[in-house]
């Protein structure tokens, strides 16, 4: 039988599951945001408790979506083929490959340590560029989703408008939060102690061993 949606009921199940778990990555970004901004402006590690859970949370969040992601955009674009809506169907795939680059982009930024063997980018340069890619990225992402959308069924503009307004509010909770405790001041001479922490990206504040 010819298939007549892209989308049937259980591949729905799987859209809502990475669209939640998007949603909630947006939150915890712009809270994370909310830190760099604060860091940029004064000067001062602000980078507390909160904040390293919060980039644990967006760790474990974006790599729960990288299985999700591709089954859900691979199966779609086959059960999207030969259906009449061709301009939908592009910005589908565009889509999909913005989706693809975030999730790997993410994925490069990681340092960990297996077996005594460092992996991750080290260098500086193209750590600094993947890492602006991967902060454009989900911009790109928001547009091609709202004008796919807009080739398609009809958007629930409310329901994006709540997670809007929660995920700025999230992330003003969290600026007064940081703005209520007092920073640690950054030492020009940390980055001399970087053989003591690495792989990890952090420093003391005196660029001594703890």
């Amino acid at each position: 039988m010819r298939t007549t949606t892209a989308i049937g009921p259980r591949l729905r199940w799987v859209l809502r599951v990475v669209l939640g778990l998007f949603a909630l990555l947006v939150v915890n970004s712009l809270a994370l945001a909310a830190v760099t901004f604060l860091e940029w402006r004064t000067g001062d590690s602000w980078q507390d408790e909160v904040y390293l859970w919060n980039v644990l949370l967006h760790l474990a969040l974006g790599l729960g979506l990288i299985l999700p992601t591709i089954a859900f955009g691979t199966l779609h674009m086959l059960r999207a083929r030969g259906l009449p809506n061709r301009d939908a169907a592009r910005i589908g795939y565009a889509l999909f490959a913005v989706a693809v680059a975030l999730l790997a982009t993410g994925v490069l930024l990681m340092r960990v340590e297996v077996a005594g063997v460092e992996l991750g980018l080290g260098a500086a340069a193209p750590r600094t560029a993947i890492y602006w890619l991967h902060v454009a990225l989900p911009i790109v992402a928001a547009w091609l989703y709202t004008i796919h959308r807009l080739a398609g069924p009809r958007i629930r503009w409310r329901v994006g408008g709540r997670w809007a307004i929660a995920s700025v509010a999230f992330a003003g909770a969290m600026l007064a939060w940081h703005l209520g405790r007092r920073p640690a001041p950054l030492d020009p001479a940390i980055g001399e102690a970087s053989a003591w922490l690495d792989p990890s990206l952090a420093r003391t504040t005196t660029g001594e061993p703890l």
